[in-house]
């Protein structure tokens, strides 16, 4: 798998910051959202070194 098959940055949409490929939705919410439940996210948030929104930390 290679993330740039999946994630995008462009200036143009939301303000340039790592979205998911088609979308608007930044990968930081997706990550947060992760996060914030039970189970494997701290695995997905440590494996990708993609800031999350000021606040949120990976476990």
């Amino acid at each position: 798998m290679v993330w740039h098959d999946y994630i995008s940055v462009n200036p143009a949409v939301v303000h340039g910051k790592a979205c998911i490929r088609g979308t608007r939705i930044p990968v930081a919410v997706v990550l947060a959202n992760l996060h914030s439940t039970a189970g494997a996210s701290s695995s997905v948030c440590s494996r990708w070194s993609i800031g999350l929104p000021p606040g949120s930390k990976c476990r």
